[in-house]
């Protein structure tokens, strides 16, 4: 099912949706419309302008955890839209919303690809641990320009509020 059939089965009301292993749960409405908004979010954010919204196929990864899968995101979807570690199987709450921050706390040091030689026979000893740091290094640096970008854009609505607050 894609994210536009989802939309237009959950404008009757609440979606039942049901995984590989036959489970099944109902996602609310509101649900679906955040899923969607997430996701149309992410793809701007990360440039994935390849991935065609609308018709982006919705995998439902676990009707017990509530999970389901677009393209390479995933989000946890009761009583809310949560985003989620890209690590598969992670329930674990991404850390920004860059493609490289989209991983939990746990996996910022699982590698990055192009870190490594391509070519198995070029990695010598010790390569694995420092392209997980540099992996870490990497993400790290990368979230904290979010985090600095999220700031810059509360101080400038602060200005705004302040211009507005005199007069």
């Amino acid at each position: 099912m894609n994210l536009s059939q989802l939309l237009a089965a959950a404008t009757a009301g609440p979606v039942s949706l049901t995984d590989l292993a036959g489970q099944s749960t109902e996602v609310e409405t509101i649900d679906v419309l955040r899923l969607y908004v997430a996701v149309a979010d992410d793809c701007t954010t990360m440039g994935l302008g390849l991935l065609d919204v609308p018709t982006a196929e919705v995998t439902w990864e676990s009707a017990q955890n509530a999970t389901v899968r677009v393209a390479s995101l995933r989000y946890a979807v009761c009583y809310g839209v949560e985003r989620l570690c890209t690590a598969p199987g992670c329930l674990g709450p991404s850390t920004g919303t860059n493609l490289l921050t989209r991983v939990c706390a746990e996996h910022l040091d699982v590698l990055v690809p192009g870190v490594l030689p391509n070519a198995g026979d070029d990695i010598a000893p010790g390569d694995l641990e420092l392209a997980a740091q540099q992996s870490r290094w990497l993400r790290l640096n990368v979230l904290q320009s979010e985090i600095d970008e999220r700031a810059r854009d509360a101080a400038g609505d602060r200005q705004v509020l302040e211009r507005l607050r005199q007069g």
